[in-house]
């Protein structure tokens, strides 16, 4: 504040951009049209991949469940494959959800090295954006 203090503030005007009384859309309504914008259905074709990653195999029983797993690192994951990607967390957040409740259904557990298995889960979800994003039926790349 003291870089400021003294100094003519940049916007004099009172005049507000958007005036309550005039917005025609609740924020929740907002929110909605901004999610299904984003929004696509994820493929339910995980379960080989989530299999090849995690284990049903009954020695790793005391594992954590790789649903949990997902769940810690989530926001992590999500942050890393948006920024590289491009895709829309939202969307992400589709997909995650997806993979989590597959997980549960098939048992899954994630044993080995938490690191090793974040890097390699972390992969795995950029692979099936990318080809969500630019697979077969949502071309939406130019070939150089």
């Amino acid at each position: 504040m003291g870089e400021i203090a003294g100094k003519r503030p940049p916007v004099t005007t009172r005049e507000r951009t958007y005036p309550l009384p005039k917005l025609g859309q609740t924020l929740g309504e907002h929110y909605r049209k901004k999610q299904a914008f984003y929004a696509f259905k994820p493929p339910k074709t995980y379960d080989r991949d989530l299999s090849r990653l995690f284990s049903a195999d009954p020695r790793h029983r005391g594992a954590q469940p790789a649903a949990v797993f997902i769940r810690r690192h989530r926001a992590q994951v999500r942050q890393l494959v948006a920024r590289w990607t491009g895709e829309n967390q939202l969307t992400l957040d589709a997909v995650l959800d997806d993979m989590i409740s597959r997980c549960r259904e098939l048992d899954l557990r994630a044993p080995g090295f938490e690191r090793k298995l974040v890097i390699n889960f972390t992969i795995l979800l950029t692979a099936k954006t990318m080809h969500a994003l630019f697979g077969p039926s949502r071309r939406k790349w130019i070939a150089l």
